[in-house]
């Protein structure tokens, strides 16, 4: 999902049900958990490699930005489950 897309989608999650919208945070969490997993893996690859860092400043960034999102979403998650953020009903 493109970061773009991914801001829209959260700015959007207000309009689902109970049950789907604290789902859809999990299930989006649980996709950049893989994506960083795995851009971590191609970032000790491409250091064990010597490829300059400054081949890779987009992916720093865009890596950097999955990471914010990520802990603002499990930061939410944690609001959400624990009653501080309530959801509303539809």
């Amino acid at each position: 999902m493109s970061q773009r897309l991914a801001a829209h989608a959260i700015a959007e999650l207000h309009v689902l049900a109970n049950e789907n919208g604290p789902t859809s945070v999990r299930i989006r969490l649980d996709r950049l958990d893989s994506d960083l997993s795995e851009r971590e893996s191609m970032s000790g690859a491409a250091t064990g490699r010597a490829v300059p860092t400054v081949h890779d400043l987009s992916g720093d960034d865009s890596t950097l930005l999955r990471r914010a999102e990520r802990d603002w979403l499990a930061d939410l998650r944690s609001r959400i489950e624990s009653g501080d953020t309530a959801w509303p009903t539809l």
